[in-house]
């Protein structure tokens, strides 16, 4: 579907399904991340603890349909800047960390639909959970995505139709873990009105007494665009299976 039309669909919308539209825009977002040959975006994750700021992070990601994904990550604490590089070659993947002087974080056996789970994990929970959590989509045994339960999508924004405003929408969701209670968190996105894609991602989450703010920003997407194979080549690590 063009900008064009894309934009008129929602103009139309807005009039027609008002309660309905913000899981309609969710919806045909991630449609389009898990129905793309291919993606690339540019991320920043802000992160706080306890309303102070904690880490920041930023770097990109490449998902293919053929079962292939790269993620670098930039991370910028208080005693320094560390990176770290993710790569699925489609049967393996591995990440190596600079934090622990280049230690291999895993290094092993991917499933056959590791970067759908990906996928998944970007559109509904975001970067930050792809990249950390016994959950993410980089984990070796990811929980299956149906686990990650949305619901409650409300649609936050007026209804006039200025471009230059993004869409904001609302929603709840549980995190994959079945084996604990855990409260359903709050989710704030923003919408380009032109292109439908992601512009910036809002939540808090708490763990024991801390409380985590996060915002996670996009820019530059890109989709179905000439890759270079050797962005998925994995690099000889030691500790593979």
């Amino acid at each position: 579907m063009s900008s064009a039309a894309l934009g008129l669909l929602i103009c139309v919308l807005l009039w027609q399904l008002p309660s309905n539209l913000g899981q309609l825009l969710f919806a045909k977002f991630e449609q389009k991340l898990t129905k793309a040959k291919n993606f690339k975006v540019e991320y920043e994750i802000r992160e706080t603890k306890d309303g102070k700021d904690a880490i920041s992070t930023n770097g990109s990601i490449i998902v293919t349909s053929s079962n292939q994904a790269k993620v670098i990550a930039s991370e910028k604490r208080a005693n320094g800047i560390t990176s770290k590089t993710f790569v699925l070659d489609g049967k393996r993947m591995h990440c190596i960390s600079e934090v622990r002087e280049n230690s291999t974080v895993y290094n092993g056996a991917a499933l056959k639909n590791q970067a759908f789970l990906i996928t998944i994990h970007l559109a509904r929970m975001g970067m930050f959970s792809n990249l950390s959590g016994p959950d993410g989509g980089w984990t070796p045994k990811p929980r299956d995505s149906a686990n990650i339960v949305l619901s409650g999508f409300r649609f936050l924004s007026d209804q006039s139709i200025d471009k230059n405003q993004p869409f904001q929408v609302e929603f709840e969701l549980m995190p994959p873990k079945p084996d604990a209670v855990k409260p359903m968190v709050k989710r704030q996105l923003w919408f380009d009105r032109s292109t439908g894609l992601l512009l910036k991602r809002v939540y808090e989450t708490r763990i024991g007494a801390n409380v985590y703010g996060l915002v996670e920003t996009y820019t530059n997407w890109q989709f179905d665009v000439m890759l270079d194979d050797k962005e998925f080549v994995l690099k000889a690590v030691p500790g593979g299976e």
